[in-house]
């Protein structure tokens, strides 16, 4: 409360799907926070942030076909307070692409070798 601070929720959806905001239920004004790209970042302003009641709270990222949720806790500023957020449930109908890099080396080891047997063999034929 009143720590003059941003609060910034990041989704793992495209930009382009994002319909709104919602905190505990109900649609947020988006003069009350920002959107940007890198997936879909949602960032609730200072001035918004210190109309809530100490507590926890809900955010839905809604987007088209799917929504991203969460809880966040306002609490009353004191010398040691510090803020704690839990990731709750993501539902998401749309087909997102994969960020990570799941890729198994020893396929590419697996391969490296047929190629190194391969290269031996037509050396061998050549030789004899």
């Amino acid at each position: 409360m009143n720590s003059n601070k941003e609060l910034t929720f990041c989704a793992d959806a495209d930009i382009s799907l994002f319909v709104e905001v919602r905190i505990d239920g109900s649609v947020v004004d988006p003069k009350n926070y920002s959107v940007t790209s890198g997936s879909t970042i949602v960032t609730l302003k200072p001035s918004y942030l210190n109309t809530f009641k100490d507590g926890e709270h809900t955010i839905e990222i809604i987007f088209k076909g799917g929504k991203a949720a969460t809880t966040f806790k306002i609490a009353k500023q004191s010398s040691n307070s510090t803020a704690t957020t839990k990731n709750t449930t993501t539902t998401n109908n749309s087909r997102s692409p994969k960020t990570g890099d799941f890729t198994d080396a020893g396929i590419y080891i697996l391969l490296l070798g047929m190629l190194v047997i391969a290269i031996l063999g037509v050396w061998k034929r050549k030789m004899v």
